[in-house]
């Protein structure tokens, strides 16, 4: 039925494998055990090649996102921040306008039942697109946070 919600799972981070740590470990085994009801949206990594050859041996989507780019408009939210007081707001700032409209073309073009957010800098762009797409949000910390 049209609009009807599967049980697919949207997975928002910004570190993933190939790269190592914990996180990457917890969710990559995470993913698999999910597959094929979970799809990745992730930040590339910095070896392209090294990403492809990881995904394509994955059984369920990865979707490598641009969030470590930075453009002159980035740069200039990012600092604008900082001689405000708040630079986690630009951080924040630069993760919408670099995720938000990544994320909403990828639940669109899949029905999820919702989206988790592995990555604290990503809340703001997990809530937007929860609320826009009316899906429900889980978000989780690890050390770091």
């Amino acid at each position: 039925m049209p609009g009807e919600r599967t049980g697919a799972i949207l997975i928002l981070l910004y570190d993933f494998a190939p790269t190592i740590g914990g996180v990457q470990t917890l969710y990559r085994e995470a993913a698999r055990r999910l597959a094929p009801r979970v799809t990745v949206a992730c930040a590339a990594g910095p070896d392209p090649g090294a990403d492809r050859a990881f995904d394509e041996r994955e059984p369920y989507p990865v979707l490598r996102l641009g969030l470590r780019e930075r453009s002159v408009l980035d740069r200039v939210l990012y600092k604008g921040a900082i001689l405000l007081g708040a630079p986690w707001l630009g951080f924040h700032l630069v993760m919408l306008r670099r995720g938000l409209p990544a994320v909403l073309r990828a639940l669109r073009a899949r029905r999820y039942a919702c989206l988790h957010c592995g990555y604290h800098f990503l809340a703001a762009v997990a809530l937007a697109a929860s609320r826009i797409r009316r899906l429900p949000f889980q978000l989780f910390v690890h050390g770091n946070e």
